[in-house]
């Protein structure tokens, strides 16, 4: 098997770029008992970076880990700064969802196993599609935005996506400490951030149509509160939504997969259990796709 590259600007205008990584049936003759599946289950991953920037480190090496075990992956590069207002970045990610399954043949994917990830304001943005999905209220700004950039047809295939990973997310914009409400209004922070409309705040938009959720975050985190995934399991646990939640007592935040690869030299920083993360994400979602 090989490795293909695809690159998807999904809408210029706001420079949203959908990159694609693509495991290819191997071109030689399978040999005694290695097989393939036919399709594979996929994985949007939505970095981080408060909405001003998208941090390289929560772009490719998050989506290793699930590549190396089959998965067909993508970095979803949404909207940020100026561009950042709510619905923009919600958009941007309903359309991956609907482009990755509308191409599940030709990529190999099954379309009833799309996963989506996403890091602090990228994880923002996911809990922001895991809860707000089904909600008609932003349903015109995309069909607005897919007919704008070429991608009307894809329109009839579900934004739904099957599975959620947050990793030390922002679920409530309106949820920090007056003392941390004071650093985000004068952080360099995306529109999104910085308006704080209500309809940002997925904690409030969780319910039955939810999808299942895996959520990690550390206790030392002292930019997004750790009491956020707490709450927004809290409210999965209310309404009856698969979910599973694992709380480290160390660390920073922007940990990402929190190895060699992308936290070398600050080993001290990091605990020696939250490298593990993936391991336990990736478990947790096989068994929900029965991977």
């Amino acid at each position: 098997m090989y490795l293909r590259t695809e690159a998807i600007a999904l809408n210029p205008a706001r420079d949203v770029v959908l990159d694609a990584y693509i495991i290819e049936q191997s071109r030689s003759e399978p040999i005694g008992h290695i097989a393939v599946p036919e399709r594979r289950p996929a994985m949007i991953v939505c970095p981080g970076g408060g909405y001003r920037i998208l941090a390289d480190r929560e772009r490719l090496p998050a989506a290793m880990p699930f590549m190396m075990h089959g998965y067909q992956t993508f970095v979803l590069s949404y909207s940020i700064g100026d561009h950042s207002s709510y619905p923009h970045p919600l958009i941007d990610l309903s359309m991956a969802v609907r482009w990755v399954r509308a191409n599940a043949d030709r990529l190999g994917i099954d379309p009833n196993q799309i996963a989506i990830m996403g890091f602090s304001a990228g994880g923002h943005c996911a809990a922001l599609l895991a809860t707000q999905w089904h909600i008609d209220t932003w349903s015109v700004d995309e069909a607005t935005d897919l007919d704008a950039c070429g991608f009307g047809e894809i329109a009839a295939f579900s934004n739904q996506p099957n599975a959620a990973i947050l990793c030390y997310a922002v679920t409530d914009f309106h949820g920090f400490e007056p003392e941390d409400e004071r650093r985000l209004d004068s952080s360099a922070l995306g529109a999104i951030a910085l308006a704080r409309r209500p309809e940002s705040d997925p904690v409030n938009y969780v319910d039955a149509n939810t999808c299942p959720t895996f959520l990690w975050h550390t206790a030392a985190d002292d930019v997004v509160p750790a009491l956020q995934s707490v709450i927004f399991t809290q409210r999965l646990l209310e309404v009856g939504i698969p979910v599973e939640l694992h709380l480290y007592e160390r660390g920073p935040h922007g940990i990402s997969t929190g190895d060699k690869l992308t936290d070398y030299g600050l080993e001290e920083l990091v605990p020696t259990s939250v490298p593990d993360w993936t391991s336990l994400a990736l478990t947790w979602l096989n068994t929900q796709f029965g991977y």
